[in-house]
């Protein structure tokens, strides 16, 4: 979720940019990797590739590993779809697979569907969302999932858990958006940045996409520390104690805004493949200096461009929307959002942290919305 307050006053970014149309990441990443930049932080889920959480699809590789064995699972490879793997061959596996899933994911799944997602969906139930678990609402219910994943991962070795990743890995490679060679180029734009993976996702899963993409650091989460939301942040600026004072860029589809805090201490900040990006009005103490919005082509819908196919946009596309590039300086920004910033300013201190923190995602929402929904000229 976003920050629960905002301190006065507010201000517009310098540049939001809106880059239209599915493009090749490398395209975005010369318009906000500079020579200057010392860090560059990715987050990893539904970002490194479309549409996919990888930790949570290594929970699913485990039970199939322990239901049918690293064989079983061989076998079923070449027929497999999504996440699921169902052995309908052998039916006593097949069961022993459901009970495994079940045992593991039933009550987190079920939990994490209503408070998660429906109440991301349905305001009525998103505003009980804040009232139950308090300012950041969905950081709260996703720790149901979360630790449910870091148990069951407890029952397999880190040799067994990171082979698995690797599968994962390269089961899901027409869906992945963010390659070695981008990270290589980063290398090139910049020879001092640091580049680092940071994730809710378990150590093997961040681990093995550290290694195979390149980069420098891997930040998970464990059984006793949950690395997402602001805490993802706090443990990056510990970490790196020059990153407050850097050129620093943030890469991350800041699902759900997980990461919208990003924009408070980041140089630029850029939303890919994102349901949820980030807004134009942040904290005037924040560094931040643009907003970039990009839709970056997975290596599938790449193969698919090259060989000339005029349907090579995925359909999972269809419900973020885009249309022509757009950009809009501080000034046309100010003139836009002006109403929206006097919203969150006068936003009661006297009300309940939940209260205000449910307000105030609201109004950045419109925010957002407002400039999504407005036709400008293209750039």
């Amino acid at each position: 979720m976003s920050s629960p307050s905002h301190p006065h006053p507010l201000r517009v970014v310098d540049k939001w940019v809106d880059h239209g149309a599915p493009r090749p990441f490398r395209d975005a990443l010369q318009e906000v990797i500079s020579p200057q930049t010392r860090y560059v932080v990715f987050d990893l889920d539904r970002t490194m590739h479309l549409g996919h959480n990888m930790g949570e699809l290594l929970g699913w590789e485990l039970c199939a590993h322990q239901a049918y064995g690293r064989e079983g699972v061989a076998r079923l490879e070449a027929g497999r779809k999504g996440r699921f793997a169902l052995d309908w061959a052998h039916p006593l596996k097949l069961a022993h697979y459901l009970s495994i899933g079940a045992r593991v994911w039933a009550y987190p799944g079920l939990y994490y569907l209503l408070w998660g997602k429906m109440a991301d969906r349905h305001r009525w139930l998103g505003r009980r969302a804040f009232r139950r678990f308090g300012p950041e609402p969905m950081r709260t219910v996703q720790r149901v999932p979360q630790l449910a994943l870091m148990s069951h991962l407890e029952s397999a070795s880190q040799d067994v858990l990171r082979q698995l990743a690797l599968q994962v890995w390269q089961r899901y490679a027409p869906d992945q958006v963010v390659h070695a060679f981008d990270i290589q180029w980063i290398r090139e734009r910049a020879p001092d940045a640091k580049i680092i993976i940071s994730s809710a996702s378990p150590q093997p899963t961040v681990e093995v996409a550290a290694e195979l993409l390149g980069a420098d650091a891997a930040i998970f989460s464990t059984l006793t520390a949950i690395n997402s939301g602001t805490a993802k942040l706090e443990r990056l600026l510990h970490r790196y104690e020059d990153m407050a004072s850097a050129e620093v860029v943030g890469i991350t589809d800041t699902g759900y805004g997980e990461d919208h805090c990003w924009s408070h201490h980041f140089t630029r900040v850029v939303d890919l493949n994102s349901d949820r990006p980030f807004g134009a009005l942040v904290p005037a103490a924040s560094p931040v200096q643009e907003v970039h919005s990009v839709r970056a082509l997975t290596a599938e819908e790449t193969a698919r461009r090259a060989a000339g196919e005029a349907g090579y946009v995925d359909p999972r596309r269809d419900a973020l929307g885009f249309g022509v590039r757009r950009e809009l300086s501080c000034q046309q920004l100010q003139d836009e959002l002006q109403d929206f910033a006097q919203q969150l300013e006068q936003v009661p201190r006297d009300v309940a942290p939940w209260q205000r923190a449910c307000m105030v995602q609201q109004i950045e929402i419109r925010a957002r919305q407002h400039l999504d929904a407005r036709e400008f000229k293209a750039v």
